[in-house]
C-alpha cells in the first residue's frame, strides 16, 4: 500500500491498522483502549480534513456533525451559525442562531446540504471560533454517550483541542 496510496492516506491507514491490531490483541487492559480511542479519533479527525481539501469547494458545505445543547443540527457557514426554521423535503431554511435574541435576519437554504441560497443580511460579525466550541461541545456529548471514559477526561480531551482563539 505504501507506494500505492498518497504519503497521507498511507498515514491514515497505518493509523487505522494499528487500532486494530491494538483492539485485536489477546490482552487489552485500559490503556489499550485509550490508545486505540485515540487512534480512532486523530483518524477520523485527518480523514474528514482530507476529504474536506479534496471535495468540497468554498461555496458546497456539507452539514457537519454539529448540535445545539438540546440535540437539534446546527449549520455553520462562512463563520455564521444557523439553526433549523423550516424544513420540507430535502430544502431546509436556516436562521441565524441570533434570531431570538439579537434579531438577526440572516438566512440560509440548503438542499440536500447544499447552500443554495443566502437571504438578509446578518447584524454581528462571524466567528470562526464559535462553530468550534459547539463542534467539541458535540464531541464532548457524544462521547459521554458512548465511552466509559470519566468526564473529566473526556472535557479535558475535548477542550484541549481547542484553539487559544475558542477558549
Amino acid at each position: 500500500f505504501h507506494h500505492t496510496l498518497p504519503t497521507t492516506d498511507y498515514q491514515i491507514f497505518l493509523k487505522f491498522v494499528a487500532a486494530i491490531n491494538i483492539a485485536n490483541s489477546t490482552s487489552t487492559n485500559d490503556t489499550d483502549v485509550y490508545i486505540v480511542q485515540q487512534l480512532l479519533d486523530q483518524l477520523v479527525e485527518e480523514f474528514e480534513h482530507l476529504y474536506t481539501q479534496r471535495h468540497m469547494s468554498s461555496n458546497v458545505h456539507s452539514i457537519q456533525h454539529m448540535e445545539t445543547v438540546k440535540g437539534k443540527p446546527v449549520f455553520e457557514h462562512q463563520g455564521y451559525l444557523y439553526i433549523v426554521s423550516k424544513e420540507s423535503g430535502q430544502k431546509v431554511i436556516w436562521c441565524c442562531r441570533n434570531y431570538r435574541h439579537g434579531q438577526c435576519h440572516g438566512r440560509l437554504h440548503t438542499i440536500n446540504g447544499q447552500v443554495v441560497q443566502t437571504v438578509g443580511d446578518h447584524n454581528h460579525e462571524p466567528s470562526d471560533s464559535a462553530g468550534e466550541v459547539i463542534k467539541a461541545r458535540t464531541k464532548m456529548s457524544d462521547a459521554s454517550k458512548q465511552t466509559g471514559r470519566t468526564t473529566h477526561d473526556i472535557v479535558a480531551d475535548g477542550v484541549s483541542k481547542l484553539s487559544d482563539h475558542a477558549i
